[in-house]
């Protein structure tokens, strides 16, 4: 509809709000949700765009993690997707 797909800006977050916690004390459905909006959206939606992308041979994707990842911080679900999306990033 607008011509192209220029920009694909993955800045998704949520710990606490999503029901995280401490790895003893996390639900299977927080940790569920957490991944789902913090990981899954984000790998799903560079699926949907990197073929739009080659095909029109130009965009970027900026993946943005959080400091969590590679410090202390106790909430494992945040912790665990950001340090995922680092890996997905490279």
């Amino acid at each position: 509809r607008w011509g192209s797909v220029d920009i694909l800006h993955n800045n998704v977050g949520v710990s606490l709000s999503g029901g995280d916690a401490e790895l003893l004390d996390i639900s299977e459905e927080a940790f569920d949700r957490c991944v789902a909006i913090n990981l899954k959206s984000c790998i799903l939606a560079a699926k949907h765009v990197i073929p739009i992308m080659r095909k029109q041979q130009s965009g970027s994707i900026i993946n943005i993690s959080s400091m969590a990842a590679i410090t202390t911080y106790p909430y494992v679900a945040y912790k665990a997707t950001k340090s995922a999306m680092i890996a997905f990033t490279e």
